[in-house]
């Protein structure tokens, strides 16, 4: 038998400071015989307008400067992907995907600092243009066999590719568009992956999965910075004098062998555990020739209990292994910081590993109206990553690196109703609240605080109507995260992040040629997100003094989209 049929998505976005932009989504898929196939392709516009303002005062209150910015982001990312697969007996059967993203985010910024310390007050415009080029593309595939006893023999593949260019040049506008800035990355990833395993039945209510892993992880790393310090210039910094001209290759070579045994206890009890033994050499050459060997024990319990038909219990232990970033290893940038051209590297970081133990519980109604589950959640961490003092007799400054043990915890509701007892069985409503603390040692100020960046918990609910009989359905979902305890510690700055709610609205119609209109409606409060940063001078944020407190908002307005969908 052979079938197909093909989908499709037209859009149009319109931004708040008028642009339009479309979009495209469009799959085939279908079967013949023993094949089947899906192909699909998108361009989803990205454009952004953002309108900043930061105000700073001096630790002695009196107004610094002001910051007025404007950026336009380019953005339009086209994906390709396909996925293949054959039958190629009873017992065999492969599959072969591809993917391609083209996500490239080009931007322009102005800026306008007004110096308020001069009497008149002082205003330098500086013009920043940045190409962003990024591409990836991934390859995978997959053979299983099928035993006539049952047993099965899996394997799979996966090459991906993944390469970020991007060149940073700031311009002073007052003196004639004279170019004071240059700054050029490239980060070209690599992974490689192969896995094979054997499944088999060891009775009616036990299996056993072995098998083994190996992955290759590539990082190629460049960094070229150049500003106007006077003495030699060079075309490769852009005209400018050279100061930083650092590149980096981090190789990781992992291998994994573990065992997966299930037991069906009874019919309402279930046990699943998993051992993996895990060991790596991560090599690095460039600015730095180093070669280091880790391996772990990885052991995970997955327990189910079906108290009720309604009622299930679910608690996991596990020891996790964090995967490292490769950019910590190397000299990068700094994209939230204009006063902070690059960070370091830190070729002595670690990966964090964790004990984590969790508990669900999650009830269903009957009749299909709705399921609440909760969780709560304690992991016990070692080696957390966060800033560490990296600094010379030259410079101050810091890197991601190790800072010893911590802890996270926590909890959350998930919840999804529908409205069945009032007589309004079409009305779906959802709401989710997660909670969490932590503690870590801070290593430059030596006391106990949050970890980087954790937040206090987020927050999500909505509500969706469908009206069967007039072919119509519409709602609204809302998201955000509870004010305060967004923290960034670093050795010369303290950052507090905020953002406020995002809000999307919705309405959708069955209508003519069977096609679904869609009209969303996106933050048309605005969304505003704000960070308060205070910086130290002559020393860290521990020995130095504060020398100045910024308040930045930014948003970047409200957004409208029409969406048409069909198929034929």
């Amino acid at each position: 038998q052979s079938r197909s049929s093909i989908a499709y998505e037209v859009n149009a976005d319109h931004y708040h400071d008028g642009r339009i932009k479309p979009g495209l989504k469009l799959s085939l898929s279908g079967q013949r015989g023993n094949f089947d196939y899906l192909v699909s392709g998108e361009a989803e516009p990205r454009w952004e307008y953002r309108k900043g303002y930061e105000t700073s005062i001096l630790a002695n209150g009196l107004p610094n400067d002001t910051v007025s910015r404007k950026t336009y982001t380019d953005q339009q990312p086209i994906v390709l992907s396909t996925n293949l697969g054959y039958q190629l007996s009873d017992q065999d059967i492969t599959h072969f995907n591809l993917q391609y993203n083209q996500n490239d985010a080009p931007y322009t910024e102005d800026r306008v600092i007004t110096d308020l310390l001069s009497s008149p007050a002082k205003s330098d415009i500086q013009f920043d243009n940045v190409g962003n080029d990024s591409d990836f593309w991934e390859i995978g595939g997959d053979y299983e066999h099928t035993f006539q006893n049952g047993n099965r023999w899996k394997n799979l593949f996966i090459v991906n590719n993944k390469e970020d260019d991007r060149l940073r040049e700031r311009f002073n506008i007052n003196e004639g568009d004279v170019k004071d800035l240059f700054l050029k990355t490239f980060n070209q990833y690599e992974e490689k992956i192969f896995r094979t395993s054997y499944s088999m039945n060891i009775n009616p209510s036990q299996d056993l999965e072995v098998g083994v892993e190996r992955a290759q992880t590539t990082l190629e790393s460049i960094l070229k910075l150049g500003l106007t310090k006077g003495g030699d210039t060079s075309n490769q910094f852009g005209g400018l004098s050279p100061i930083t001209d650092s590149n980096a290759t981090v190789e990781e070579i992992r291998y994994e062998t573990f065992a997966v045994h299930n037991w069906q206890i009874n019919d309402r009890m279930s046990l699943e555990s998993t051992l993996i033994f895990e060991e790596s050499t991560i090599k690095q050459s460039g600015d730095i020739s180093k070669k280091r060997d880790f391996n772990f024990i990885r052991p995970k319990l997955d327990y189910r209990f079906d108290i009720t038909p309604s009622l299930q219990l679910r608690t996991t232990i596990e020891k996790d292994v964090a995967q490292l970033s490769f950019n910590d290893f190397t000299a990068n940038i700094n994209s939230r910081d204009d006063d902070q051209n690059s960070i370091a590297g830190n070729p002595e970081i670690r990966q964090e590993q964790s004990w984590r133990y969790d508990i669900n519980l999650e009830y269903r109604f009957n009749n299909d109206d709705g399921v609440i589950n909760t969780n709560l959640f304690y992991h016990d961490l070692e080696d957390v990553i966060d800033k560490i003092d990296v600094s010379t007799s030259a410079i101050i400054q810091s890197a991601n690196g190790n800072i010893g043990d911590g802890e996270r915890y926590g909890g959350s509701v998930d919840t999804s109703l529908r409205l069945a007892k009032f007589d309004l069985p079409q009305v779906l409503l959802t709401a989710r609240v997660d909670v969490e603390d932590g503690v870590a040692t801070d290593p430059f100020l030596g006391i106990d605080r949050r970890l980087q960046r954790q937040g206090r918990g987020r927050y999500r609910y909505g509500f969706r109507h469908d009206m069967s009989a007039r072919n119509i359905n519409y709602g609204i979902n809302v998201s955000g995260s509870f004010e305060g305890g967004s923290l960034i510690y670093d050795i010369d700055k303290i950052e507090d992040y905020n953002m406020e709610d995002f809000i999307m609205a919705f309405v959708e119609v069955q209508g003519w040629g069977g096609l679904i209109y869609r009209f969303e409606a996106t933050n048309v409060h605005e969304q505003y997100r704000c960070r308060i940063r205070s910086r130290y001078a002559g020393g860290t944020i521990a020995t130095g003094v504060l020398s100045e407190i910024e308040n930045s908002c930014s948003q970047a307005g409200e957004k409208y989209a029409i969406k048409i969908r069909g198929t034929f």
